[in-house]
């Protein structure tokens, strides 16, 4: 067997392992109700990225999380956060818009 096609066999494996993790991203976004924005797994990444819209049972689900960006627009604060669900073995990003002043 070639080297290359042990390394394609290795990626493709990755990927496929990646897609799994990203299915079972879904089927907890599911039943918890929540919005899914985006996915993206990669073979570079340790774990797929799973960016949802901010809900409390987010927050009740993963338990601890971290604030990544901060950013102010105007009236208008910027977070971003994410946490990672080592059940599952993805990383779960989303986003918080708030309204500062009147």
């Amino acid at each position: 067997m070639r080297t290359e096609d042990r390394g394609q066999r290795t990626e493709d494996r990755a990927l496929a392992d990646q897609l799994s993790r990203i299915e079972n991203a879904f089927r907890i976004i599911r039943a918890l109700d929540l919005t899914p924005l985006s996915f993206d797994g990669s073979a570079l990444r340790e774990m797929p990225v799973v960016r949802v819209k901010a809900h409390p049972r987010l927050y009740m689900y993963l338990g601890s999380y971290e604030r990544r960006s901060y950013r102010q627009d105007g009236a208008t604060r910027r977070e971003t956060y994410e946490a990672d669900d080592h059940g599952i073995g993805v990383r779960f990003v989303w986003e918080e818009e708030i309204k500062c002043g009147t």
